[in-house]
């Protein structure tokens, strides 16, 4: 009876090992370079959504709060700040659900030119200062939310989609 119980603590000790090493050095982040993540701007009515991607194949880049452990991304009356982290595809980050789509975007809602709609449905009226913040491991991006409605953003790092 005692080896059984042995053998069996030997077996969860070695799978807890197992697992530490693989959710350590597979699924951890870091903070992205600018120069490593393309981001798209699409605006569709009220909608403005950026897309952030990986220049290199097999990493994934994400500034989603869901996303990120490590990492800040907090909204307040000053504007917004989003640290773009990136990260290895592989199936830790799968069965953690870091994989999707939707966690490679920021998406804003605006009522018009100077309002915003929070996630909580609220109006956000929005002054000249009002910015989103992109933390990248290199450099700092700041948006004004204006300029992001408009689409004129003045950003070596973002692309447009389909730009009128």
């Amino acid at each position: 009876m005692k080896k059984g119980i042995k053998a069996f603590i030997v077996i969860i000790i070695v799978l807890a090992a197992v697992f530490a090493f693989l959710y350590f050095k597979m699924g951890r982040t870091w903070l992205a370079n600018s120069n490593d993540v393309s981001i798209t701007y699409e605006k569709i009515e009220n909608t403005v959504e950026l897309t952030f991607k990986a220049k290199k194949d097999g990493f994934l880049i994400s500034p989603h709060p869901l996303f990120i452990e490590k990492g800040e991304v907090r909204s307040d009356e000053s504007g917004d700040i989003a640290t773009v982290y990136e990260m290895k595809k592989n199936f830790i980050n799968s069965i953690l659900g870091r994989n999707s789509d939707e966690n490679r975007k920021l998406r804003y809602e605006f009522k018009d030119e100077n309002n915003l709609l929070t996630p909580e449905g609220k109006v956000r009226q929005l002054s000249e200062d009002d910015v989103l913040m992109l933390k990248f491991k290199n450099k700092t991006e700041y948006i004004k939310f204006k300029d992001l409605y408009k689409g004129d953003i003045n950003s070596n790092i973002i692309e447009y989609k389909d730009k009128k």
